[in-house]
């Protein structure tokens, strides 16, 4: 912090790491940074937080570049309860400028010719002391992410679209700053939960509270107790009557606990049953096809002519809510997406 108060207009670039593959509860486990001259790996499991206040407070007002930001940006927000004023993600740049492979070591690899080792990409961050590979894929993390940056901003430039990435950038920002847990009741409605009926919602709730309190238990990961997939199964199974009595990998005190969980799912009077749509946006409505077809195919032919993914002009979700209300392009478009669509769409 010596070295770099009292700079101005300094930019740097930072990466996380997390323990979401090791633990119940995810949490910061590192900081890598980087600015002009130098690296840095800080450890927020060792340095208190009220101390890193004084690095937080430098990154607020400079250019903090990340790699696919989203992440970093909740996990950097959860736990110190703040963003950088002005965040620009190298990922967004070279997904603007045409690249199919966006991934860090894909663009390094591409750039610069190196080649990343990813042996530590699923690496338990949380354990100390950190072995030394870990510590080089951390620094590696950051190591060429300015000079990425510079490479990236001067295509944007070339290309006219360095205006649509700062917009980009920041609305990604915001919907971080956006973005709220979900309702405590609505939770353990997991991807495919639509394919069940209340009966078996009711099954679904039960396995799931199950599943997160052997999660807390075992402090691991919810998937590493047991699958969404095999959530749904056992539901659907138990909803048709079949009579479970555990599951594979699962110790004989946990297949109790789980068969408990049933119990009180089958004890369930049918008004008591989840109903398929509590707490959830209305039905869907039907789609103007002619509408949304239409827009899809200004969408794919503008994409073409600039060399991007289709979903960067527009996604999908977006095509239909236009397609059945176009007043509301200003909530799902960006200007440039706006201008791409409906505009002359240059360049």
């Amino acid at each position: 912090m010596e070295r770099l108060e009292g700079q101005s207009g300094i930019r740097c670039g930072l990466d996380t790491e997390a323990d979401s593959l090791h633990s119940y509860r995810e949490k910061l486990c590192l900081v890598q940074f980087c600015c002009e001259d130098f690296l840095a790996v800080i450890d927020p499991l060792k340095i208190d937080h009220a101390v890193l206040s004084r690095f937080l407070e430098f990154l607020r007002p400079r250019v903090v570049w990340l790699h696919g930001a989203d992440f970093d940006m909740t996990l950097i927000l959860r736990t110190f309860g703040f963003l950088p004023e002005q965040i620009l993600d190298t990922q967004l740049a070279s997904r603007l400028v045409g690249h199919q492979r966006f991934g860090l070591a894909n663009l390094i690899e591409d750039y610069f010719g190196v080649k990343l080792s990813k042996s530590s990409q699923k690496a338990d961050w949380g354990s100390r002391p950190l072995k030394e590979k870990m510590l080089s894929y951390a620094y590696d993390d950051v190591r060429y992410l300015l000079p990425l940056a510079d490479r990236l901003c001067e295509k944007l430039h070339e290309l006219g679209r360095w205006g649509w990435f700062e917009e980009w950038c920041r609305f990604a920002r915001q919907a971080v700053l956006n973005r709220r847990e979900r309702a405590p009741e609505e939770v353990w409605r997991i991807s495919g939960w639509g394919k069940l009926e209340r009966e078996g919602l009711a099954y679904l709730r039960e396995l799931w509270y199950w599943r997160d309190r052997e999660s807390e238990i075992l402090d691991r990961p919810s998937f590493r107790v047991m699958t969404n997939q095999s959530l749904l199964d056992l539901a659907m199974a138990a909803a048709s009557g079949e009579e479970i009595r555990g599951a594979r990998g699962l110790r004989p005190v946990q297949c109790e606990r789980l068969r408990e969980a049933i119990r009180t799912a089958s004890s369930l009077k049918r008004e008591e049953w989840p109903l398929k749509r509590v707490g959830l946006a209305k039905p869907r409505e039907d789609i103007n096809q002619f509408a949304f077809e239409s827009l899809r195919k200004r969408r794919d032919e503008q994409a073409s002519r600039l060399g991007l993914e289709p979903t960067i002009v527009a996604t999908r979700s977006a095509l239909e809510t236009l397609a059945n209300d176009r007043s509301r392009a200003d909530e799902v478009l960006m200007s440039w997406q706006h201008e791409l669509l409906f505009g002359d769409g240059d360049p």
